[in-house]
């Protein structure tokens, strides 16, 4: 391969997979990442609706809300990864 940028190099370059197959893997990952973290947050949501009454007898709806803004924090994060590594930037 030259070292211009002609259509024929860059073409080259795509096909064996030096733009396309690290980034593609690395994106796969934080989408699994992305589906992991936003799972753990809704197990958190569904737990905490499903014994409510609990909850508020115990006081703990605002430990509850604590735990799952901090899953919630997470799956931002890992979302805004996603994004950046969505646009190559």
């Amino acid at each position: 391969m030259c070292a211009c940028s002609c259509v024929a190099c860059v073409l080259h370059v795509f096909h064996d997979g030096c733009w396309f197959g690290v980034p593609g893997a690395y994106y796969r990952t934080l989408t699994k990442a992305t589906q992991s973290t936003l799972a753990k947050a809704n197990s958190v949501a569904e737990e905490m609706l499903s014994s409510m009454a609990t909850v508020r007898g115990f006081g703990a709806a605002s430990t509850e809300r604590s735990v799952y803004d901090e899953f919630l924090s997470d799956f931002r994060a890992v979302n805004v990864r996603q994004a950046w590594a969505y646009t190559g930037v």
